[in-house]
C-alpha cells in the first residue's frame, strides 16, 4: 500500500478509504472484517517489497521515472486446492495489515528501492510470490537481499535515495527490519544481519547516519564502529585527546544493545579506544593533549598493561619526550635509563640520551622500563658509549667504560662485536714521557696498543693498556690486540734502549728496572731467534745491550766463565743472564777467552785510548792482568 503511514489509526483510516476505493472500481470487496485479500487489490495499487527474480541473478534496475519499469516475467504456479487457496490468501491479508509491513513499504518507496508493480502479473501468480515472504521474518530477508544486491551491482547513482529519509524515519526504518510489530527480534540470521550493517541505519555521536564498516584488517567479525564502553565518558578528559573524526565510529545505544552486539558492535574499552583511534593520530595531535592522554595512560597502567597488544603498539610508538629541552618525541627504547650508573657518567653532558624531567620521575621510569627503555649495557649501547668516548675524546669516561667492559665481558663476548670495538678510538693507555714525567695517557684503537704483561718489549715504542681496564685475554685476537708484539716493534724498542747507553744511565722507567726489562727481550728474542734476518743477527754480535752496572756490554765481550775479573775490559755473563744461554751462544758469547781474546781487548783498548790517553784505574788493573795473562 502507498502513502505515509504514521500509526496505527493512520494505517486503519487509508485501508477504510482503499477499500472504498477499490468497491468503487468494481474489483470484489473482501471480507468486511479483515483486510482485503490480494485478488481483490488493482494491481497498480500497491507495490510490493519482494524481490521476484532469479536469486542468482542481478535485480533490475529502478525505473526511469516516467512510469516505465522493466517486466519481470511471471512464475509457473503449480495447482492449489481452494483450501490451500484460502490459507495462502489469509496469510498475504494478515501480513499486509500489519503496520510495520505499512512502514516498511512506505520506506522502501522513499529510497525509491526496486519494487515489483502487481499490475503486470497474473493475480494467481502474485499471490503466490507473495506467500514465499509470508511471515514478517521472510519479509525482512528479502528486503535487505535485494537492498544488499543493488548496493553491491548497481552504480551509486542508482542505489536507493537514503538522503530523502529523516532521522525519524531511519530509526522507523531499522526498527521495522529487525522488529515485529510486537516489539519482538524476527529471526535474522548472522548473513542477514551483515547486510543490515551496509544499509546507513545507525546514529553516530557526531549525529550522522551511516553504515558499519569492517575493521581496517579485514576481519570478518570484527566491527570498527563501537559504542562506548561504561568505563568510558566523552564528557570527561577523553574528549580531550580524541580525535573529532572518532566521534564518526561511535554508535548510540539506544534500545538496539543486543542488535548492536549480535553485529559485532563491541563496547570500546580504554585498551581498544588507545589502539583504535588515539595512537594512529598521536603523532598529529598538538603537544596539550598528547600530555592529558599520557597523564591518564600512566594513572591507568596496571590496567593497561595486561592487554600484550597494547603493550606491543606502545613500544612502536613515539610518545616520550626527549630530555635536553628540545621537545622531540621519541619511542622508550631510543633513550637510556637515566638511574644506570654507567649511561649516566657516559652521558652526564648530553640529556637527549635520557627522557625529559617530567618523564625521569620513578613512575614514568617503571612504564618505560617495561615498554622498552634501555636499561641495561647491551652490545648496542656499549658500542654508542664507546663512540660517544671517541667523539668527546674523554680518558675520564674511557677507563670507566673499559672497567665496566672488563667486569662484564660475558655479556660481550662476541667475535663480530668484538671486531666492531676494534675500529673505535676509545682505548685508554699509557705512553712512556722520557725524563722521569708523568705517562700521558691517550686514547687509540685496540690495533694500536700493547697489553700490561707485553710492557716490557714495546713501552718506548707503543703506549701500554694498564692492567686494570684490559679485557680479558679470549677477547684480545678479535679485538685486534697483537701478542707478543710483533718483531719490528721489539727490535725498535730496543734500539731506543741501547742507542749511545744513554738510556740506561738515566733510567727513568718506573714500572721496571733494567734486568726485567731486558731479560724480557733476551727472552723474546731467544724464542723468535729463527725470524732475525741475518744483518740482524749479526748486528746484534756488536751491539751493546747487556746491563752490567751502568754499562752496556757487547755480546762479543762476554763470556759464561772467567778465572778472574777482567772488567772493564772483558765480563762474566751476569747470572741472571744464565736462563738465555742459548740467545747469547747465537749472539758470540763463548766459554771462556783465550789468548785471542787477550790480544783483541788489548789492541781495542789501544785504539780507544789512543797513544797519548790515559787509563783510568781499573782499565790500568784489567790491564796489568792480562799482561800476566799473557806472560
Amino acid at each position: 500500500r502507498k502513502g505515509e503511514v504514521e500509526g496505527e489509526g493512520k494505517v486503519e483510516e487509508e485501508t477504510a478509504v482503499q477499500e472504498e476505493k477499490l468497491e468503487g472500481e468494481g474489483k470484489g470487496g473482501g471480507d468486511d472484517e479483515g483486510p482485503p485479500g490480494l485478488e481483490d487489490i488493482n494491481s497498480g495499487d500497491l507495490p510490493h517489497a519482494v524481490e521476484v527474480q532469479d536469486p542468482n541473478l542481478p535485480p533490475p534496475p529502478p525505473g526511469n521515472g516516467n512510469g516505465n519499469v522493466n517486466v519481470v516475467n511471471s512464475v509457473q504456479v503449480e495447482e492449489m486446492s481452494e483450501e490451500d487457496h484460502a490459507v495462502r490468501d489469509q496469510a498475504i491479508d494478515t501480513l499486509e495489515a500489519t503496520q510495520g509491513v505499512q512502514i516498511l513499504a512506505m520506506m522502501l518507496e522513499k529510497i525509491r528501492a526496486p519494487m515489483l508493480e502487481g499490475g503486470f502479473f497474473a493475480d494467481e501468480d502474485l499471490a503466490s510470490i507473495m506467500y514465499e515472504t509470508s511471515s514478517r521474518s521472510a519479509v525482512s530477508k528479502k528486503v535487505l537481499e535485494t537492498l544488499w544486491r543493488c548496493q553491491t551491482e548497481w552504480s551509486a547513482e542508482e542505489v536507493g535515495k537514503w538522503e530523502d529519509l529523516t532521522g525519524a524515519d531511519r530509526e522507523r526504518f531499522l526498527e521495522v527490519l529487525v522488529k515485529d510489530d510486537g516489539g519482538a527480534r524476527l529471526d535474522l540470521l548472522s548473513s542477514d544481519l551483515s547486510k543490515l550493517g551496509k544499509l546507513p541505519l545507525f546514529e553516530t555521536l557526531s549525529g550522522e547516519y551511516v553504515a558499519l564498516g569492517e575493521n581496517s584488517s579485514g576481519g570478518q567479525t570484527v566491527n570498527e564502529n563501537y559504542t562506548l564502553g561504561s568505563d568510558l565518558s566523552l564528557d570527561g578528559e577523553v574528549s580531550n585527546f580524541l580525535p573529532e573524526s572518532a566521534l564518526s565510529k561511535f554508535i548510540k545505544v539506544k534500545d538496539e544493545e543486543a542488535l548492536l552486539r549480535d553485529m559485532n558492535v563491541e563496547p570500546l574499552t580504554e585498551p581498544l579506544m588507545i589502539l583504535n583511534f588515539v595512537l594512529p593520530a598521536f603523532d598529529e595531535m598538538p603537544a596539550e593533549r598528547k600530555m592529558t592522554f599520557l597523564a591518564r595512560f600512566k594513572d591507568k597502567w596496571e590496567g593497561l598493561k595486561e592487554e600484550e597488544t597494547l603493550t606491543r603498539k606502545m613500544k612502536e610508538t613515539k610518545f616520550v619526550v626527549r630530555g635536553g629541552g628540545a621537545g622531540l618525541w621519541v619511542k622508550p627504547c631510543d633513550l637510556f635509563d637515566p638511574t644506570h650508573e654507567l649511561l649516566q657518567v657516559i652521558y652526564e653532558d648530553d640529556r637527549t640520551k635520557f627522557p625529559s624531567d617530567d618523564m625521569s620521575g620513578e613512575g614514568w621510569l617503571m612504564i618505560l622500563r617495561e615498554l622498552g627503555l634501555v636499561k641495561s649495557v647491551d652490545k648496542a649501547s656499549f658500542k654508542a658509549c664507546a663512540l660517544t668516548v671517541e667523539r668527546e675524546e674523554s680518558v675520564e669516561k674511557a677507563v670507566v667504560l673499559h672497567s665496566y667492559f672488563k667486569e662484564n665481558f660475558s655479556e660481550f663476548y662476541d667475535p663480530e662485536f668484538a671486531r666492531g670495538l676494534g675500529k673505535i678510538k676509545f682505548v685508554p693507555s699509557n705512553m712512556y714521557t722520557p725524563g722521569g714525567a708523568a705517562d700521558s695517557v691517550r686514547l687509540v684503537k685496540y690495533e694500536n696498543v700493547s697489553v700490561f704483561k707485553d710492557a716490557n718489549l714495546c713501552f718506548t715504542v707503543m703506549p701500554v693498556l694498564g692492567e686494570s681496564v684490559c679485557p680479558p685475554q679470549v677477547m684480545w685476537s678479535n679485538l685486534g690486540i697483537v701478542s707478543p708484539p710483533p718483531m719490528n716493534i721489539v727490535l725498535g724498542h730496543l734500539r731506543n734502549l741501547v742507542n749511545d747507553g744513554g738510556f740506561l744511565s738515566d733510567w727513568d722507567y718506573s714500572a721496571e728496572g733494567p734486568v726485567g726489562v731486558f731479560g724480557s727481550m733476551f727472552r723474546y728474542l731467544e724464542d723468535n731467534f729463527g725470524k732475525l734476518s741475518p744483518r740482524i743477527k749479526e748486528a746484534l754480535c756488536d751491539t751493546p745491550l747487556v746491563p752490567i752496572g751502568s754499562l752496556l756490554v757487547k755480546p762479543r765481550m762476554l763470556f759464561f766463565r772467567m778465572s778472574m775479573s777482567l772488567q772493564p775490559l772483558l765480563y762474566e755473563l751476569p747470572r741472571w743472564c744464565n736462563g738465555f744461554g742459548k740467545f747469547f751462544e747465537n749472539i758470540g758469547v763463548r766459554e771462556s777467552p783465550n789468548v785471542d781474546d787477550y790480544v783483541s781487548c788489548l789492541q781495542d783498548m789501544k785504539e780507544r785510548v789512543g797513544g797519548d790517553g790515559v787509563l783510568n784505574p781499573n782499565e790500568l788493573g784489567a790491564v796489568l792482568k792480562l799482561m800476566k795473562l799473557l806472560g
